[in-house]
């Protein structure tokens, strides 16, 4: 795709084959709204290596095709497996987020792996994780946890700065439960990054913002910058809206219910969001927009080619209403 014409002069230098995250970084491009929209976050632990892509490992297969057309929205992803099993066992992790509940429960259990389709099928039809606890064994487990891409084969930029972040975070938070997973989406944010049990998308993380997020220390504007969004909302404008409300208040926002709703979406003369959000008996009215478009290119290609436009989001007003 030609993309000159659309974004003039942030492409890359036709004679340099730049990486995608440092290009994107060195752009400024905000990464609001740019978070995947899931009420339940499936982690199914595989050996290496992974194909490209990991839906094609055996096991991964069944789970993965059950992601679109579930009764509640869904995402399967491969972890490297770190924990000890019996031959022909599987673990998997199930995160699960009532809707507009502030943060996941945690279940896990450990299966065969000619079962882990059709368990993970009971999981999406709506069925409650503990409901799974016939299984041989079955975890609730409360605590802090980290879901890090670090799928090199999918993109050098995950595999090289996820995985020294994944290292990093390991060494420095003991309680911190870290997965190293398959490919999140928005490599060219990396490191990237989920949190949980709070639900929120980060990029350009480091050890030290995890530092922040997981203390709560210092207010969530400091690191608020660098969230992709909620996944308890939907992608684009509507996390980009509670995104703002999460800078503008302290960290206890994360322990409230809330909703969000886009009250009014763009038209063909403009590219304008009015977001409605609402928690802890509270409620903002918030206008988002397409501030800009940005290149996303092809990492490490001459040229950053092909590239394709993407569109970077903001906020341009701010209402409490109720």
């Amino acid at each position: 795709m030609d993309t000159s014409g659309a974004l003039g002069g942030l492409l890359p230098d036709p004679s340099s084959s730049p990486r995608c995250a440092p290009f994107t970084a060195d752009l400024g491009v905000d990464p609001a709204g740019t978070a995947f929209a899931a009420q339940l976050v499936v982690v199914i632990e595989v050996p290496l290596p992974w194909p490209k892509p990991v839906n094609e490992h055996p096991i991964m297969t069944g789970p993965m095709a059950l992601m679109r057309g579930g009764a509640i929205p869904t995402r399967v992803l491969a972890a490297v497996a770190k924990t000890e099993v019996s031959d022909g066992m599987v673990f998997v992790v199930a995160y699960r987020q009532l809707a507009g509940s502030a943060t996941m429960s945690r279940t896990s259990f450990e299966l065969p792996e000619a079962e882990v389709t059709s368990h993970v099928a009971r999981l999406v039809s709506g069925d409650e994780p503990n409901e799974l606890a016939m299984v041989a064994s079955h975890i609730d487990k409360a605590g802090p946890a980290v879901m890090i891409c670090t799928q090199g084969s999918h993109d050098v930029c995950c595999g090289e700065l996820g995985d020294a972040l994944a290292i990093e975070t390991e060494d420095r938070f003991g309680e911190v439960e870290v997965f190293r997973v398959s490919h999140t989406g928005g490599h060219r944010f990396a490191p990237t990054a989920l949190t949980l049990p709070d639900g929120r998308m980060w990029a350009y993380l480091s050890a030290d913002d995890l530092a922040k997020i997981f203390g709560r220390s210092g207010p969530p504007v400091d690191v608020a910058d660098k969230c992709r969004g909620w996944i308890g909302a939907a992608r684009g404008a509507a996390q980009t809206a509670e995104r703002a409300v999460f800078a503008a208040e302290p960290w206890a926002w994360d322990d409230l219910d809330r909703s969000v709703e886009v009250l009014e979406g763009p038209t063909l003369e403009k590219t304008h969001w009015l977001v409605g959000v609402s928690g802890g008996g509270r409620r903002w009215e918030i206008g988002v927009e397409v501030v800009r478009e940005i290149p996303t290119i092809t990492c490490g290609a001459l040229g950053g080619q092909p590239a394709k436009p993407a569109r970077e989001l903001g906020v341009v007003s701010f209402q409490e209403v109720g």
